[in-house]
């Protein structure tokens, strides 16, 4: 119903006035201009939003199209002037609920809960506007901000799509009335991001300390950064190749932990009755290995590849034995330093050779 102006300006002895016409059917055309519709600003406006909407409906005798849509089903006769009626009926209604829905917070709110402004059922948009602006509960308000503080920049192909899902998360937190002051957002975001841009972070970080930084500028540098891998995408592969890198390491170290295991498979000596690798066997100089293999590597680490995990600790037990050993004799003056070098020395070598316990040797390089 709209507010009509009468001008009587030409009536020196009459006061201008404010009339409200009766609705009629030219007026219901026109019902998302009626003065009993508000605009829907959140929860705090629901109800009244719902009443005022009931009334400028009822007004047209749209009611049922929204509130009980099953009163008024689609006529089978498509070709009916019963059915362009309930098409037309159907129109207003949806243009009516349109016409409430013109603040940006409300609109962003239903598109996240998958709004279809498109869609020509009067009865949709009501419902998902009791759905999405609902009062929202404890359990919902922590569904929020868990999905918040989960974002990791890792997590996105861009730094676009990853600031265009932050910005959805940081509206729906301050739909849910939780209050984040600046400081906490600052430490957020910037944990969000640093793994990815460590370079960067260094000088964030400094800035943090100075309060020169502050979301608002923040997510200003991070638009650069998103607009500058957009135009260059080259400047993006260093994020996919570090994943690729990990994801590789990752499957190596696996491969070779399964390799290991595989032989460290197993089963009793049948010299000495000690645990061996499979398919190794007892020589006469109480080690065990590959037959494949000619020489001990335990007794004669020298001929053993650089790859032997062993070698180097036998290598330098033995130069140790060599060296005691060459100079006992010049060291009878002084009997007990000397012998105790040769003492630990030869221990720690039989003790490296004699470790054979783990599968022993030729298997692992």
């Amino acid at each position: 119903m709209r507010i009509i102006y009468q001008d009587n300006s030409q009536s020196p002895n009459k006061t201008p006035s404010l009339a409200l016409p009766a609705m009629t059917s030219s007026n219901s055309n026109n019902l998302a201009d009626t003065a009993t519709l508000i605009q829907l600003k959140g929860e705090k406006n629901l109800g009244d939003w719902e009443s005022a909407l009931w009334v400028a409906l009822d007004c047209a005798n749209l009611t049922d199209y929204v509130f009980s849509p099953k009163d008024k089903p689609e006529p089978d006769d498509k070709t009916s002037t019963e059915y362009e009626t309930w098409r037309s009926n159907r129109a207003k209604a949806v243009a009516a609920i349109h016409s409430t829905l013109k603040a940006e917070n409300i609109r962003t709110t239903l598109q996240i809960n998958g709004w279809n402004p498109r869609d020509r059922d009067p009865s949709y948009h009501y419902q998902l506007v009791q759905k999405a602006i609902a009062k929202v509960t404890d359990e919902a308000r922590a569904d929020v901000l868990q999905e918040y503080l989960s974002l990791k920049r890792q997590s996105f192909d861009t730094m676009e799509s990853f600031l265009q899902r932050y910005n959805v998360c940081r509206k729906r937190i301050t739909e849910a009335n939780l209050n984040i002051d600046d400081d906490l957002e600052m430490v957020i975001l910037f944990n969000m991001v640093r793994t990815q841009y460590p370079i960067e972070a260094r000088l964030w970080a400094m800035d943090m300390e100075t309060k020169k930084l502050v979301p608002s500028v923040f997510l200003g540098k991070l638009s650069t950064i998103g607009n500058s891998e957009k135009r260059n995408p080259t400047l993006n592969v260093s994020t996919q190749v570090n994943n690729t890198d990990n994801k590789n390491t990752n499957n190596d170290k696996n491969n070779k932990d399964n390799k290991d295991k595989k032989k460290r498979e197993t089963e009793k000596c049948s010299t000495c009755n000690r645990d061996i690798t499979k398919g190794h066997k007892h020589f006469d100089c109480g080690h065990h290995r590959n037959p494949k293999t000619p020489d001990c590597w335990m007794c004669n680490p020298e001929k053993a590849p650089d790859t032997w995990r062993k070698k180097k600790e036998l290598m330098e037990a033995k130069s140790g034995t060599a060296a005691a050993t060459a100079d006992t004799n010049n060291g009878l003056t002084h009997p007990s330093s000397k012998s105790s070098l040769l003492y630990g020395s030869v221990n720690n070598f039989m003790a490296l050779s004699r470790d054979d316990s783990d599968s022993d040797n030729q298997d692992f390089w």
